[in-house]
């Protein structure tokens, strides 16, 4: 019973307050001096209904309401019976309303589109929008209002219906709440398998001698050992399974049989201290000069279909063309190396 009271108390006490203000607007408003933007609610579907006091325009032309994530802004018409003032506050800026004096009192949104708090009308007095009974929501993914308000002096105001058809909808979404509906049936992509990746970084060819310089650019270490082909004006672009004795007239092959880590480089030449390049499967010196080149690492496996290395990208070993420049200078033909490499595990050529 004494919460009852007090709350009777305190209703009076900011009606005491309000009607002051109010009035004041109401002059201004009705004089056709506008006292804010429109708000963000549409321009059609802006009515709600009450059985005792008829439409109520949510975006009047002198008006306007604002759905903001916390809280409303603005005022609303009724032609029977006035303006209706949503909430104190202006600016937009994040605030709650107390709901505890004539200078702050207004509609609550807890930011999923549940409203709550108090709306007021010169001539209508409080509008609850939580009331037992009752209560209104803002959809959060279409903007629609929908419930009932009420007014202990004007009953109760319906915000969405379907004969006849009328609704107040906002712009005003809140796309936080419905991140975890809108990703529930999202599948992270599955990362690639770790896996090496030999790439060409750099070719230089002349008439005298080649360097080609190759690098994993994987994940995991090169562990197998692979063939590395150059191609001087070859008939096709060079491929996988095609050495180059098969489709040109001069090349030049190394046979790598270290492990390459990962983003490790190495730079193979036709000097006799490479100890990677094969003397016996290249072209003899002077290559020729103005031909286009190309290289090839990982060139040759006819046992698969990717070559002796499986990698996370096969597409990405081809390098060329670059044009063969003469030599500058004499330098002598490499034909046999002093030291060179075991090919013992490279594929069959």
């Amino acid at each position: 019973m004494m919460r009852k009271v007090s709350i009777h108390i305190l209703r009076a006490v900011l009606a005491a307050g309000i009607v002051l203000g109010l009035s004041g607007v109401a002059l201004r408003l009705r004089s056709g001096q506008a006292l804010a933007a429109t708000g963000n609610i549409d321009p059609v579907d802006k009515w709600a209904w009450g059985t005792n006091v008829g439409w109520i325009n949510f975006r009047p032309e002198h008006g306007g309401v604002t759905v903001y994530p916390d809280h409303l802004e603005g005022t609303a018409w009724a032609e029977n019976v006035g303006w209706i003032r949503l909430g104190t506050h202006t600016g937009g800026s994040p605030h709650t309303y107390d709901n505890a004096s004539s200078t702050d009192y207004g509609v609550n949104n807890d930011g999923s589109g549940h409203l709550s708090g108090y709306a007021w009308g010169t001539n209508v007095g409080w509008i609850n929008f939580s009331p037992t009974y009752g209560g209104v929501t803002v959809d959060p993914a279409s903007g629609s209002f929908d419930g009932y308000a009420w007014g202990e002096n004007i009953g109760w105001i319906h915000f969405k219906n379907t004969d006849p058809t009328y609704n107040v909808l906002t712009d005003w979404r809140n796309f936080y709440y419905y991140l975890p509906i809108l990703f529930k049936s999202y599948v992270p992509p599955v990362p690639p398998p770790a896996a090496p990746d030999l790439v060409v970084d750099s070719l230089v060819a002349t008439s005298t001698a080649v360097t080609v310089t190759i690098r994993n650019a994987g994940t995991t270490a090169v562990n197998d050992e692979f063939w590395v082909d150059v191609y001087f004006d070859p008939s096709e672009t060079p491929s996988l399974n095609h050495p180059w004795n098969t489709i040109a007239d001069h090349g030049v092959v190394w046979g790598v049989t270290t492990a390459i880590p990962v983003g490790g480089s190495l730079v193979l030449t036709t000097d006799a201290s490479d100890p990677y390049y094969v003397p016996d499967y290249s072209s003899t010196p002077p290559l020729p000069v103005g031909a286009e080149v190309w290289a090839l690492v990982d060139s040759v496996d006819p046992s698969t279909t990717y070559g002796a290395v499986q990698e996370s990208d096969e597409g990405n070993n081809l390098y060329g063309p670059v044009t063969s420049t003469a030599a500058t200078g004499e330098a002598a033909p490499v034909f046999r190396q002093s030291q060179p490499a075991s090919r013992e595990g490279l594929p069959p050529r």
